[in-house]
């Protein structure tokens, strides 16, 4: 399947930032276990936010020492940078979906709705049901 330029900088963007999370991820769960980090059976949580059976305080010193770690700073910056590529480019492919030939009610109602999950969500859907080929971006 051939891709326009709004779909290939979506499909690039996307990939970009699930390997962000990824690689912050795993920098969290090896953090986690460089620092012996478990929950209260004894079992190692995957992320922070799983330790389970623990004190609050136990929870805050564990995620103030890995927000003191200035690699995985470096790794949420990478990881938001990437959301925030992400996000530009599904609104790139949104106008784009929006600019098809369609009743002008229903691209008014698209458009004002946006923003809305499920819209959203079927606007991007669109954009890549259609046949390339006979579309130019």
């Amino acid at each position: 399947m051939s891709m326009n330029k709004p779909q290939k900088a979506y499909m690039l963007a996307k990939a970009n930032y699930e390997t962000a999370k990824e690689t912050t991820s795993g920098y969290e769960h090896a953090f986690i276990i460089r620092e012996g980090i478990t929950n209260g059976d004894g079992s190692v949580p995957e992320l922070l936010w799983m330790l389970e059976d623990r004190s609050e305080e136990y929870f805050d010193q564990c995620c103030d020492k890995l927000d003191s770690d200035p690699k995985y700073k470096q790794l949420v910056d990478e990881e938001r940078e990437a959301k925030n590529l992400l996000s530009a480019s599904e609104d790139c492919l949104i106008d784009y979906a929006l600019s098809l030939p369609m009743a002008e009610n229903v691209r008014e109602t698209l458009s004002k709705n946006r923003n809305s999950y499920k819209v959203h969500d079927k606007l991007l859907d669109l954009a890549f049901r259609l046949d390339t080929r006979t579309v130019k971006a």
